[in-house]
């Protein structure tokens, strides 16, 4: 039994991100306990760890993280939530469990990091930041001739991302931020693209990729 489970893990990947999920599902279910189902003020978002510029660039930089996992409507988390797992699916056999989850941390941070700087006095929440990393990962992956990533549906992908940015009240700013780390650190949590490459024609040689 055990076998068969970590002959699954290496034919499929680790998708360490899907951990991601529940915790936020979690989360949003706590705040809707203790605060209702209805609008959540400005200061009991803050109360639960929302990115806010003055707090998160002075006494509690923690919030840039803890952010990540704050969703403040339903809709906010359902949109969120399917986002992250379907780009997530792509990412999972170019990365390790740890360095996947490292390169989620970091675009997310740095995401609210943007944010607090570019637009201080806003509260901002969401997991959208480090999704657009994955995102701008994506795009370099399929820079690189990466065949398992399709050049159309990246722009499809893309196209209905910033209309969300555009037509919604979120924080285009972390989006931006979140896919520019992204774009950026993805090189250097994944190595040169033969290496990348090597990986997907191993995975594909021993009919294990999918």
């Amino acid at each position: 039994m055990v076998g068969r489970v970590l002959r699954g893990i290496k034919a499929n990947g680790v998708n360490v991100l899907m951990s991601v999920i529940p915790i936020c599902v979690a989360v949003f279910a706590l705040m809707a306990h203790d605060g209702g189902w209805g609008f959540w003020s400005r200061d009991f978002v803050l109360s639960w760890g929302a990115n806010h510029g003055p707090l998160s660039l002075g006494p509690e930089p923690w919030r840039m993280f803890t952010s990540m996992f704050i969703h403040l409507s339903v809709t906010h988390l359902v949109v969120n939530m399917f986002a992250l797992y379907s780009m997530s699916l792509l990412l999972r056999h170019e990365l390790s469990p740890g360095r996947m989850l490292g390169f989620y941390v970091a675009c997310g941070v740095l995401a609210s990091l943007t944010s607090a700087f570019i637009n201080p006095n806003a509260v901002m929440a969401g997991a959208s930041g480090a999704i657009f990393g994955i995102f701008g990962a994506l795009l370099v992956m399929w820079r690189r001739g990466h065949p398992g990533i399709s050049g159309k549906g990246l722009l499809i992908d893309g196209a209905m991302n910033v209309c969300i940015t555009f037509f919604m009240p979120v924080d285009w700013v972390a989006h931006l931020g979140g896919f520019v780390a992204g774009g950026l650190l993805y090189p250097l949590f994944a190595g040169p693209a033969s290496q990348a490459m090597a990986r997907y024609r191993r995975w594909e040689e021993e009919d294990l990729y999918q």
